[in-house]
């Protein structure tokens, strides 16, 4: 597993991303908006109302993260692990 990294030191990197701007009413497209997102990470989260730490999963969106705000404060990220692989984990246990 990855290494934990304070987001007073680095956020995760963020690349730029456009989303389509609807008329509710004709549901056309009347525009687009730039904005840059990361990819999910795991965080660590500290939730100042209960004093608790805790793990989740979140991204950024323009150097925000997108689930935690208020009352908790994200401390720490690091990156997915790499997905499960069987045959690996096979090969491992011989």
């Amino acid at each position: 597993m990855g290494k934990w990294i304070s987001v007073k030191k680095k956020l995760p990197e963020e690349c730029e991303e456009t989303r389509d701007i609807f008329d509710m009413g004709t549901l056309s497209i009347v525009g687009c908006e730039a904005y840059k997102t990361s990819t999910l990470v795991i965080v660590t989260v500290k939730d100042h109302e209960d004093d608790e730490i805790f793990v989740s999963g979140d991204c950024t969106t323009d150097g925000e993260w997108s689930n935690f705000n208020g009352a908790f404060e994200v401390i720490a990220w690091q990156p997915l692990p790499e997905p499960y692989n069987a045959g690996f984990e096979e090969e491992e246990d011989l």
